[in-house]
């Protein structure tokens, strides 16, 4: 599970970095994580982004 805010400075980790977090994890066999919280009024994460990461085409890829 990760983290999506940074709490010390109460700001959201970059989407693009948790895509490539997920991306990593995927490449090192891992196929199950989650993240939190997920803000959807803000669109935080960017769910565009996230997609690729999270769709089944990315988990049959490695």
């Amino acid at each position: 599970m990760h983290q999506i805010k940074d709490w010390r400075t109460n700001k959201a980790i970059p989407t693009e970095e948790l895509s490539s977090w997920m991306r990593s994890m995927r490449i090192k066999g891992i196929h199950n994580f989650g993240y939190y919280p997920d803000d959807q009024f803000k669109n935080s994460p960017n769910m565009e982004i996230l997609k690729k990461e999270l769709s089944a085409k990315a988990a049959l890829s490695h």
